[in-house]
């Protein structure tokens, strides 16, 4: 966790590869690190994203990027304009999970020694994106 190996995209590429037989569409792939976490190093998410851009035979250094909450969030496309690649880099963040409480949520107390209130969801965020719930609209809105 600490320093992966050295190794080229493709190399990281093969790996899956040759974990599976599998030749169909591959998964779109959500990296999110904390840029403060000590126990996980960032090299980490740069060899994810080195590996699954090569997995969906896109160019690493072709990327969108806007603020997603305040935090650096990265895209990649394949040729059919789909994001199968979105890295977020949380500034200030720890070693968790990046969580956006409500305000009966910060008066709940339980187990949330990894869960990081740092005002962004990755679970919802990555729910809506892939449509897996639909946020709802304010009333009277169409």
């Amino acid at each position: 966790m600490k320093k992966p190996q050295a190794r080229t995209a493709q190399q990281w590429g093969d790996l899956v590869r040759s974990a599976s037989s599998h030749t169909g569409p591959r998964p779109r792939v959500s990296i999110w690190h904390g840029m403060a976490d000590r126990t996980v190093a960032a090299a980490n998410a740069a060899a994810l994203l080195s590996q699954w851009t090569n997995v969906h035979g896109i160019d690493e250094d072709i990327f969108t990027q806007a603020s997603l909450a305040g935090h650096r969030h990265r895209t990649w496309s394949n040729r059919k304009g789909e994001t199968v690649v979105e890295l977020c880099l949380i500034e200030g963040m720890g070693h968790g999970t990046p969580v956006r409480r409500t305000k009966a949520q910060a008066r709940a107390r339980g187990a949330e020694r990894f869960m990081l209130d740092v005002g962004l969801s990755s679970t919802l965020h990555l729910a809506t994106s892939w449509g897996l719930v639909h946020r709802k609209r304010a009333p009277g809105r169409k």
